[in-house]
């Protein structure tokens, strides 16, 4: 499953601000925010690229995908529920 951002979610990365592994993200136009840090703020920046979350986190903490796919897949799940990523459907050609 691929994700991409919201149209109506704005955030800040600490990293590109030097403040550090941190990411705001604000739902607008009601400014309800979250902060993600950690292994967390990699979920969801994996996500907003567009790349193989599970993957890419399993090599990044270096577990089999098998071992993480689970976790990853319910907080992808939650980010979706709270209306932080939504999920691209892929559609195959003929």
């Amino acid at each position: 499953m691929r994700y991409r951002v919201p149209e109506n979610v704005a955030y800040i990365d600490g990293a590109d601000m030097e403040l550090g592994d941190v990411l705001l993200l604000t739902l607008l136009p009601h400014g309800q925010s979250v902060r993600l840090e950690g292994i967390g703020r990699q979920v969801w920046t994996t996500a907003a690229d567009g790349s193989d979350v599970v993957a890419g986190i399993a090599k990044m903490v270096g577990q089999p995908p098998d071992a993480i796919a689970s976790d990853v897949a319910a907080f992808l799940a939650d980010l979706v529920d709270r209306g932080l990523l939504t999920e691209v459907k892929e559609t195959r050609c003929r």
